[in-house]
């Protein structure tokens, strides 16, 4: 419990501190198994999007996907959890828009799968972002 309590004040810290370039060491606490600390993750990680310019979010996604890569809780994620993600806050939304970014197409498909119920204009850009992608591609012929 108490490691609990202390990860919530450092992700408390992270946000007062308004680094968007700590969104990739939030992410895996978006997973968390602690409802508390999973929504306190994904709160901080919409704060600090909010500051990435939207010209900058090709970027953004390029630094997740490496950045996945050496995370082995991330690397591990698999579509079959990506499909159980809630999308019930703002805060959720963003980041399943994220999570569009992994380095695994399957989870990338998962996630723009659940970007296509996400009706707000934001979550078009992140769409955009996967229409170069492979996935995207495949997948056309099956009414994505």
């Amino acid at each position: 419990m108490t490691g609990d309590h202390r990860t919530l004040r450092i992700i408390e810290e992270i946000g007062v501190a308004k680094e968007p370039a700590a969104i990739s060491d939030l992410m895996p606490l978006g997973l968390a198994e602690n409802r508390s600390v999973q929504m306190a993750a994904r709160a901080a990680i919409r704060e600090l999007l909010e500051l990435v310019p939207f010209k900058s979010l090709p970027l953004l996604y390029e630094s997740l996907r490496r950045v996945w890569g050496y995370l082995e809780y991330w690397h591990g994620l698999r579509p079959e959890s990506v499909r159980g993600l809630t999308s019930v806050s703002i805060d959720d939304k963003v980041f399943v828009r994220l999570v569009a970014s992994h380095r695994s197409g399957y989870v990338r498909a998962e996630a723009l799968r659940l970007l296509l119920d996400d009706e707000s204009l934001e979550a078009v850009p992140y769409i955009l972002l996967r229409l170069t992608d492979w996935l995207t591609k495949c997948d056309r012929q099956r009414n994505f």
